[in-house]
């Protein structure tokens, strides 16, 4: 069973969640140093990878840059250096591994001009196996549950105008949008930023 021999060094944090929760949830505070968490974050950033405008594989900044060619072949290698590099939150359907959270603590986002402190989720990704079945939303409900080292008033992400999915499960668990860059991911399709605070009753 892989699922216990990844758990092992994991804060769970399940009972901290509503009832009826649908999968486990767990937070790894560094994930470089969990090779089993490592590696099943690469293989599904890899899996995602043109999922995502621009694909994390054009991305080698901490901004979104404009490609204008996909190049074959090329693996989300900055990207995936990056997610290991923050805590995340961890979910397990069926004792496999069923998606991810990477996010900041704490962060002050620059692009908000805001002075306020948040968890700036940074990635949301789900294998596709197990889309449509609650995982991300039971991710982002974790998040709102973090433990106090890791709490901030706000939680805060960013995604592109074109991610109905995200943008409307962001809606359902009461973001706001708080601002929008204009075209910034190409003609037509802009950057936009949503918050919410922790105080608001889930």
């Amino acid at each position: 069973m892989i699922f216990f021999e990844y758990w092992k060094p994991i804060r769970t944090l399940t009972d901290m969640l509503p009832p009826l929760v649908t999968a486990s949830i767990g937070l790894v505070e560094n994930p470089r140093t969990n090779r089993g968490i490592a590696a099943q974050i690469e293989d599904l950033l890899v899996e995602v990878d043109n999922e995502f405008v621009p694909p994390l594989s054009w991305r080698d900044s901490a901004t979104v840059r404009d490609s204008a060619v996909v190049i074959d072949g090329v693996r989300p290698d900055w990207y995936v250096r990056q997610a290991l590099a923050r805590p995340c939150l961890v979910a397990f359907q069926e004792n496999e591994f069923a998606g991810f959270m990477s996010f900041l603590p704490q962060h002050d986002e620059p692009n908000l001009d805001c002075n306020n402190l948040s968890t700036y989720v940074v990635t949301v990704a789900t294998h596709r196996r197990f889309r449509r079945q609650g995982v991300a939303r039971t991710l982002y409900r974790a998040a709102f549950a973090l433990p106090a080292e890791f709490a901030s008033p706000f939680i805060t992400t960013r995604t592109w105008s074109a991610n109905v999915v995200h943008i409307g499960l962001l809606e359902r668990l009461d973001f706001h949008e708080v601002k929008r860059l204009k075209d910034d991911r190409g003609v037509g399709i802009d950057t936009v930023y949503y918050a919410r605070a922790l105080d608001v009753a889930d």
